[in-house]
């Protein structure tokens, strides 16, 4: 029978529960902001779904790799004539080499992608020699290539040559953009191999290029090799970088430059060479082998060569472009929508509950109760709060749950009083004294009597104290006390303001935007809420 009549109850509560919400769509304050609050509730939850990267924008598998050049522009804007803002020269990504490992020789000739030009003496050869697996390779490469391709030089010791000998492996690519690569990196490494049975390892020069088709080549990289060397066991690479002399060395860090070219002109090559209007480009090693002494000895030097890449990082990417650090805006944009969501709702629970709490005790038990817990909320509400919360948060962490207890356990001060003069009257009222009468404890009078004739307010405070919680929120992260470890709108408008990239309006508005939709979403069901609750704005239909 108690089993019935508990599901008849919960019937009936489901009932009045789909009563209010259809009272609530009726009115188009609750019908759009519940609207609004249910779609930033799906972006917040299936974030990862919806984009690729983490909450800061970056590659889940390897956080240090640049998505594109630094504050690069959202890519449609290639598209957008110019007198609206757009600009058909930015340029995206492009990996140069498709296949840096090098280790198929039909890929090469005309139908290929690598070509091999040489004077007499050289040739060219497939090997499973190549460079270790463990190192990973510029920023696009993370898969690892094995095997090599292996270019001889020999002279036996009949003949004596003077002269200088050239062997060319070099990559054709079309850039098929109008404006300049914000960045670019390259790799290149080698392994040099003489011998000691009386042949001898001819002094060389090793060159890596990039040249226009039809224009000049221009010097990425270059090593000589000044003294005949008979054997270099171990793979090296070179690494420069607009300040520092050309040298070579064993490390991983296998990138030969990472230069920002607005700082770079003239000196960086990679700007020179490119020209304004899409073409085609060469990328490639030369190798010089400076047999001028006309050694009586016979010759040999063999040279593997692994993993020629060359990449650039365009100045546009994605939806929303990159910031200073070249991570995706528009990653940070939906995943801040979890944390704006995350702190507003959270802190009005909390505060909404503290105030509840202690606006009942108070305004029904009264007595020194009363007057303790009104003084400490004076003392609280003369307290000004931003500054301090800025002052908890600078002692106690920058954490995103330090934020949200801190926000909470000062913001239930004028939801308390509210309550408080509620109780006050409803205490006085006649079923109140008859509850009284029945023996009724004071938990069952306030929970079974009071509280009820409550809830009303304490919907409409959930729902109208978020807007105050996400903006001070952002303002906070704004002044620079964010969760490093966590992307918000507000620490968002903090990095434009400290990349000094306030006229990147698709970096700054957004969140901005984002924030105040999000609070006038809880101010309208607010509204909306209201409009159903209280008994003075209803409207008979």
């Amino acid at each position: 029978m108690a089993a019935k009549e508990n599901e008849g109850m919960t019937a009936f509560r489901l009932r009045r529960f789909g009563l209010f919400v259809k009272k609530l769509l009726k009115t188009w304050q609750g019908a759009l902001g519940l609207g609004l609050i249910m779609m930033f509730v799906v972006v917040a939850v299936f974030a990862q779904f919806i984009v690729p990267y983490t909450s800061t924008g970056q590659d889940p598998n390897n956080a240090d790799r640049l998505l594109a050049g630094d504050r690069a522009a959202p890519s449609w804007l290639r598209s957008v004539p110019t007198f609206l803002g757009g600009n058909p020269r930015l340029s995206e990504n492009l990996e140069f080499i498709k296949n840096p490992g090098l280790p198929k020789l039909k890929e090469w000739g005309v139908d290929g992608e690598w070509y091999f030009e040489a004077d007499q003496g050289f040739s060219c050869d497939q090997s499973d020699i190549g460079y270790p697996a463990e190192n990973k390779i510029g920023w696009f490469r993370q898969t690892p290539r094995n095997g090599s391709i292996a270019i001889e030089y020999s002279r036996g010791s009949s003949t004596s040559p003077n002269a200088t000998f050239v062997a060319t492996l070099f990559s054709r690519t079309y850039f098929p953009y109008g404006g300049y690569p914000r960045r670019w990196s390259a790799n290149f490494e080698a392994k040099v191999v003489g011998t000691s049975n009386g042949s001898l390892a001819v002094p060389m020069t090793l060159r890596v290029f990039i040249q226009p088709e039809n224009g000049q080549r221009f010097t990425l990289w270059r090593q000589d090799f000044t003294t005949p060397t008979s054997h270099l066991s171990e793979w090296v690479f070179p690494q420069i970088s607009r300040e520092s002399s050309v040298s070579y060395m064993d490390s991983r860090a296998a990138e030969i430059g990472y230069v920002e070219p607005r700082f770079a002109i003239p000196n960086d090559p990679v700007i020179v060479a490119f020209t304004e209007t899409p073409g085609t480009y060469l990328y490639g090693v030369e190798i010089y082998m400076n047999d001028t002494k006309g050694y009586a000895a016979s010759a040999y030097t063999r040279i593997y060569l692994d993993d020629l890449s060359f990449d650039t990082l365009g100045n546009s990417w994605g939806v929303l472009g990159t910031d200073h650090m070249g991570r995706d805006i528009f990653s940070q944009l939906v995943y801040g929508t979890r944390i704006s969501l995350y702190v507003g709702l959270l802190v009005s629970v909390l505060s909404v509950v503290i105030g509840l709490t202690v606006g009942l005790a108070s305004g029904y038990v009264g007595g020194a109760l009363d007057q303790i817990t009104m003084r400490i909320n004076d003392l609280l509400l003369v307290l000004p709060g931003l500054p301090f919360l800025i002052v908890l948060i600078a002692v106690m962490g920058a954490k995103l749950e330090n934020l949200i207890i801190f926000m909470g356990l000062l913001g239930w001060n004028g939801f308390a009083r509210v309550v408080r003069s509620q109780t006050l009257s409803l205490r006085e009222r006649p079923f109140v004294e008859a509850a009284k009468a029945a023996g009724a404890s004071t938990s069952h009078i306030i929970t079974s009597h009071i509280l009820p004739n409550v809830m009303a307010l304490v919907y409409i405070t959930l729902a109208s104290s978020v807007p105050g919680a996400v903006t001070a929120e952002a303002a906070l992260s704004y002044l620079g006390f964010f969760d490093p470890q966590r992307m918000s709108w507000g620490r968002m408008l903090r990095e434009v303001t400290d990349a000094g990239a306030v006229t990147a309006w698709w970096w700054i508005l957004p969140p901005g935007l984002l924030i105040s939709v999000l609070a006038v979403a809880f101010i309208l069901l607010g509204f909306g809420l209201d409009d159903v609750l209280n008994p003075k704005l209803r409207v008979r239909r």
